[in-house]
């Protein structure tokens, strides 16, 4: 299903038919990393690239992404391989890179260690084109209701199709880009970041929301989707806030390692 759904997803799938359409060339060695349904390597394909790899960890989606290519006349020049990313291997660099294991913050999907381990192994270098060339992380102060069915339940919630936003009672701050992640460089994937931000009003504050921009190519941005990206809602400590005051937003985790390294701190500037 989890296939199904990323296929499903239109406004996704679009975006990066239009970014794989300008990036690849014909003639192109084109790696398409956590292949999934197949998609993104057919579309490579359908550009130009002279062979694909499709390379899938699970095997289950490996296997329908196979049948896939096996239905259609571009699937004769792309290999599915089933395995790991961040231990694939090639004899030589790919003229394009795309890799759709994206999440809020980079926080739980393998991105920011796949594209290091594909660079420590020379599969990446200065012309490998990437897509999408790299994501902006912020946050935003909220002012959530954290009650559901009766019951006070603060914790991180995550919901396809912005479900989380549904209880936000009022946002609480104007957007904050705290990562911007260039993956044609090494990603460093410990987050140790402590931006300041402006309260819009006077109320309390009790949850940041997470956002990321995924920037495919230059000039085409792609927000959250049905099932890329959605916003995630982290509780904190709930502080009294008055309108213009100064807060200091201390974010901590690994990317990759998931929410329980996630640690957010909120307090005043004095």
């Amino acid at each position: 299903m989890f296939v199904d759904e990323c296929l499903l997803d239109k406004r996704r799938t679009e975006a990066f038919q239009k970014a794989i359409s300008s990036v690849v060339r014909r003639g192109d060695l084109v790696l398409d990393a956590g292949t999934g349904s197949g998609i993104m390597a057919l579309f490579a394909a359908r550009a130009g690239a002279r062979k694909v790899f499709a390379v899938e960890i699970d095997e289950e989606s490996a296997m329908l992404a196979n049948e896939s290519f096996a239905a259609n006349p571009e699937g004769k020049k792309i290999r599915l391989v089933h395995a790991d990313i961040r231990s694939f291997e090639s004899s030589r660099p790919f003229d394009v890179v795309i890799m759709e294991l994206l999440d809020t913050g980079l926080i739980a999907e393998q991105q920011a260690q796949a594209i290091n381990a594909l660079r420590r192994r020379g599969l990446i270098d200065s012309n490998t084109r990437i897509v999408p060339k790299r994501v902006e992380c912020g946050f935003e102060l909220l002012n959530y209701d954290f009650r559901f069915y009766g019951f006070d339940m603060p914790m991180v919630l995550q919901a396809r199709n912005n479900g989380a936003n549904r209880n936000l009672r009022r946002r609480m701050s104007g957007l904050v880009n705290y990562r911007i992640v260039d993956f044609s460089k090494v990603v460093r994937t410990a987050v140790k970041v402590s931006p300041t931000v402006e309260a819009l009003h006077t109320g309390v504050v009790n949850a940041l929301r997470l956002r990321t921009k995924a920037v495919l190519v230059e000039r085409q941005e792609l927000w959250e989707t049905s099932d890329m990206n959605m916003p995630v809602i982290v509780p904190v400590r709930s502080l009294g806030v008055d309108r213009g005051e100064t807060l200091r937003v201390d974010i901590r985790y690994l990317m990759g390692h998931g929410y329980d390294t996630l640690r957010v701190k909120l307090t005043r500037v004095r």
